[in-house]
């Protein structure tokens, strides 16, 4: 995955998630991040979302798709 597909899954779990007035720095500050610290941010963030939330499985599921393609080596700049 590329980082731009990172920054996309990002911006919607932190729609997502209430972060009150600093959702615009948080979503920048997210973007600018090396890749590791993404996904766990990403991991954390989801691990948050309640399952019943009607965006809980996709975003679940790509955040583990970016996982292990990190883990293994299969992430694009």
């Amino acid at each position: 995955m590329t980082k731009a597909e990172h920054n996309k899954i990002l911006e919607e779990l932190l729609a997502q998630v209430p972060l009150a007035n600093v959702r615009g720095d948080v979503i920048l500050m997210s973007q600018m991040m090396a890749v590791d610290f993404q996904i766990g941010l990403m991991q954390k963030l989801v691990a948050r979302l309640s399952p019943r939330h009607q965006a809980y499985q996709g975003l679940q599921a790509q955040v583990e798709k970016a996982a292990a393609n990190f883990k293994q080596g299969r992430y694009l700049a």
